[in-house]
């Protein structure tokens, strides 16, 4: 969570980049903010995030209003980008994964495919 100076106000769930080069000065390289978020998964569940680094591609799901799953790249120059947000029907433990040039998100009793490129919406389908 990013969190105000004063420790005491959440800023929302918080993206961050660290240089680990120097184990003895581990520093923050960049950061984003995923504002009015309060929570996601990944704070107590590592696999609750889709990481895929040759892809350069992690997502997982965030509270706030309602239930989303975000998709986010890294860029060393324009730091973390949303490539994908979609809100879903209030189901925790949602998941990404991809196969070939299709990323699926599985959600519920529904799995939902978009395109790689772009990650616009092909198909669905309810079990």
């Amino acid at each position: 969570m990013d969190v105000s100076e004063d420790g005491f106000t959440t800023e929302g769930v918080k993206l961050s980049m660290f240089n680990v080069t120097d184990p003895s000065n581990v520093t923050e390289e960049n950061k984003y903010t995923i504002e009015e978020s309060y929570g996601t998964d990944v704070g107590y569940n590592y696999k609750g995030v889709f990481v895929d680094v040759q892809k350069n591609l992690f997502g997982f799901v965030t509270y706030h209003d309602g239930v989303t799953y975000q998709l986010y790249t890294y860029d060393e120059a324009e730091g973390f980008k949303e490539v994908m947000s979609r809100q879903l029907s209030g189901y925790e433990g949602s998941r990404g994964l991809y196969i070939g040039d299709v990323f699926y998100l599985v959600s519920g009793n529904m799995i939902e495919s978009y395109s790689m490129n772009g990650f616009e919406k092909m198909d669905d389908i309810v079990l």
